[in-house]
């Protein structure tokens, strides 16, 4: 046991979503967000649609993006500039009553130029793009007529599905009942107090929404989504829970279940940024966002996610608010353009060894005017943490814990403390023997955003605490994690287990015992925690 000091609790500071952090020392070098794209067509058929490969350098200079087409499988080419540094590479494919019938290869170069006459690039420049281009004769049975995408891969059949009276189908050509219509919650860019609720998705300031007629080959009405290129407002687009229901519907019913969607990406956001998949429980309730990436555009694909595990990451089944939602990184919109279809929800079967949530700690406690909410508290270990630095420890904590250290000054260690609500005049817990009466037990775990900057330094290491009332602490045995082995651009779950041995009366708080010591001062980069769980079997 050790004890503490230079303890400093910090309260709740409401933020409405923590960013993402980016490594300062990339270098100048061109990339891309695609090296291979590829078309399908049957001739006769209108050409498949145009797809937008992303250019960038890392670098405050103007950058001169040069496209040079080698191939007549693509009818034309051009450059839109999204700032000096970056741009959209749009490649318009041929028609394939153009081109010979049978599997087809090109190439395209993108060059970035220091100079108008590129007489100099930047590393990596000049880069390839290949393009494949399937070709498939007028009297084939094949069905679909033409597509693009980023990849060969082909796409499934299309599921034949409509709504019924069962809550889990959300969407099928149209809004199922009992849902709501679709609609988007949007937030001011420079004025937060700005934010409402809008149907109209012709005039809503994030994204252009609304139900439209696909020209896919199987499908009918789908969810088209379309970011503005420079909007003013943050937006989430979802389908929420029927009015008559008070913004909660138990869902329990499909706990073990998933929820299942068809996606086709249009275009990325300018920034690359992910789709987020969450679901909320009425805010600051919401499960973590799952990632999706996707690096194969115009052609459709199925996505289906755990229901169980959404509620391990802070879905409250029995109070749901929207059946679907899924919107690119907040902050990181723009240009984001997506299509949706076939969303619902599918109820599964109970696990042979089903497991109990014990305790729990999603960092989703409203914050009660300085007077209750989630506790974070943290502790020097190394040195004396000046209170003036803190806040960059504990840069928001709800929906999750942001840290954003200044390396330069945290090249030490120290010790977060996490509870769920407890009462900030006197410092109790209002539940003061839950986590005592779940650490014999079964497995803690809990869930560390960890951007690729971190990853890649990958000097940080953090292990698993338990701290009692007494700010006496030890470290659980096999706890201690490096970010060297974790995913960069993800949220990683660690666990560790629990026993008689771990056990004691007074724990009040799961803790986090950071080593900074060897990290790069000069790295940007932060983390995010989220997710604390313990569960054991189920009696």
């Amino acid at each position: 046991m050790r004890m503490l000091n230079n303890v400093v609790l910090t309260t709740c500071a409401l933020l409405v979503a923590a960013g993402s952090y980016a490594g300062a020392d990339k270098k100048e070098k061109l990339s891309l967000s695609h090296n291979k794209v590829s078309f399908k067509s049957k001739v006769g058929a209108r050409a498949p649609a145009p797809v937008v490969v992303f250019a960038e350098v890392n670098t405050k200079s103007k950058v001169f993006f040069v496209v040079e087409s080698a191939t007549p499988l693509i009818k034309s080419t051009s450059v839109k500039a999204l700032d000096k540094s970056s741009s959209q590479i749009i490649l318009t494919p041929e028609a394939a009553a153009n081109l010979p019938v049978g599997k087809n290869s090109g190439t395209v170069t993108v060059k970035a130029c220091k100079n108008q006459n590129c007489s100099a690039q930047y590393p990596g420049s000049p880069a390839t793009v290949t393009v494949k281009y399937k070709v498939v004769a007028k009297n084939s049975s094949s069905s679909s007529s033409s597509s693009s995408s980023s990849s060969s891969s082909s796409s499934s059949s299309v599921p034949a599905l409509a709504c019924t009276e069962s809550p889990g189908d959300v969407f099928f050509d149209q809004v199922c009942s009992p849902w709501r219509d679709v609609s988007a919650y949007e937030q001011n860019y420079a004025d937060y107090t700005n934010a409402y609720e809008t149907t109209d998705g012709n005039t809503a300031g994030a994204a252009r929404f609304g139900i439209v007629q696909s020209a896919d080959a199987g499908r009918n009405q789908v969810l088209d989504i379309q970011y503005h290129s420079a909007p003013e407002f943050f937006g989430a687009v979802r389908i929420r829970v029927p009015e008559s229901q008070s913004n909660a519907l138990d869902m329990s019913e499909y706990a073990n279940g998933k929820i299942v969607f068809d996606l086709k990406v249009i275009s990325n956001s300018y920034a690359n940024a992910p789709l987020e998949f969450t679901l909320d429980c009425t805010w600051p309730c919401a499960s973590t966002p799952k990632f999706i990436r996707a690096d194969v555009l115009n052609e459709w694909k199925t996505y289906e996610f755990s229901v169980a595990e959404m509620i391990e990451r802070g879905l409250d089944i029995q109070r749901v608010s929207m059946g679907f939602m899924l919107l690119p990184t907040w902050g990181q919109q723009a240009g984001a353009h997506y299509q949706v279809d076939n969303i619902r929800w599918v109820k599964g079967t109970a696990p042979a060894n089903p497991e109990t949530i014990c305790y729990s700690n999603f960092f989703d406690t409203p914050w009660n005017g300085g007077v209750s909410g989630v506790g974070v508290s943290v502790a020097g270990l190394g040195q004396v943490i000046p209170i003036e630095a803190m806040n960059t420890l504990t840069q928001s904590v709800i929906p999750w814990v942001a840290s954003t250290p200044d390396w330069s000054l945290f090249n030490t260690e120290w010790l977060y403390m996490f509870s769920p609500e407890m009462d900030y005049q006197t410092g109790d817990l209002i539940d003061p023997f839950a986590l005592p009466n779940c650490s014999s037990s079964g497995t803690l775990s809990l869930e560390i955003y960890t951007p690729a900057a971190l990853v890649a330094d990958g000097n940080l290491t953090f292990s698993v605490t338990l701290v009692d009332r007494d700010w006496d602490w030890i470290d659980i045995p096999g706890g201690t994690f490096s970010v060297a082995g974790l995913k960069p651009d993800e949220w990683n779950k660690v666990s560790v287990p629990l026993s008689a041995a771990t056990y004691r009366s007074n724990w009040k708080y799961v803790g986090l015992r950071v080593n900074g010591t060897l990290v790069s001062p000069a790295l940007q980069a932060g983390f995010d925690v989220d997710n604390i769980l313990i569960k054991q079997a189920a009696q």
